[in-house]
């Protein structure tokens, strides 16, 4: 079973959002706040979870969306949104949280990429959002291995995220 398909199959399906099989259909980019990560040119085929969603549990630290696809490798992202209104190591805390769950609701399938980003808005004064800096530091355990948090502005697209941060 795909990556993709584990998803659909799982308690969390009715919290898809985004769903493309097409390479040739772009979808609208997702965003929370101030922030929004550009989805042109994503591995297809993907879905886009919201884990402000039930079944999620809505007191417990979680990542705003989980980006899942099987484009030429099955491919796993926690993304967390920031607008400076929350410090980045509670942004870390909420990308570790997601990884244990999606790695729970996956079981076995395999994942052969796997990236968290943190998303920040710039403020108007075109300052970074407070931690955003030191997020890159910090890092993600997911199945054992340590994975570095790419932190990136509001705007940018996820497969230049995803590139920059496999290429570092």
């Amino acid at each position: 079973m795909s990556l993709v398909q584990q998803f659909l199959g799982s308690k969390y399906s009715r919290c898809i959002i985004r769903r493309n099989s097409n390479p040739n259909r772009q979808l609208p980019a997702i965003a929370k706040g101030k922030a929004s990560l550009g989805m042109e040119s994503a591995p297809v085929p993907y879905v886009v979870v919201d884990c402000d969603m039930p079944p999620f549990d809505q007191n417990a630290a979680r990542c705003d969306y989980i980006f899942v696809s099987n484009g030429k490798v099955g491919f796993l992202c926690p993304v967390e949104m920031t607008s400076g209104e929350k410090k980045a190591s509670d942004a870390v805390k909420q990308l570790q949280a997601s990884a244990d769950l999606a790695s729970q609701g996956i079981g076995k399938v395999d994942v052969s990429a796997f990236q968290p980003i943190l998303v920040g808005a710039l403020h108007e004064r075109r300052r970074d959002v407070k931690g955003l800096r030191q997020a890159p530091r910090q890092q993600v355990r997911f199945r054992g291995r340590a994975y570095q948090i790419k932190s990136v502005v509001s705007g940018s697209r996820l497969v230049d995220a995803v590139d920059a941060a496999q290429a570092s």
